[in-house]
């Protein structure tokens, strides 16, 4: 979250978000639970807040 400003300012517009699922194991393809972000990568909070804070700035450069 705290590079989506610099992102935006190289022109990025979207993300690609991989294996942020509960998982047993580093890499997260064993995926536990595909309603839960993985503790390690936050929460269901902070992923919405990304989400908001992403198309906010796709908003403002429109």
């Amino acid at each position: 979250m705290d590079k989506l400003d610099y992102l935006h300012e190289l022109g990025i517009n979207g993300l690609y978000i991989n294996s942020i699922y509960k998982a047993k194991s580093y890499h997260k393809y064993d995926v536990i639970d595909y309603t839960k972000v993985d503790e390690e990568l936050g929460d269901e909070e902070d992923f919405k807040n990304l989400c908001k804070k992403a198309h906010n700035l796709c908003e403002s450069h429109a």
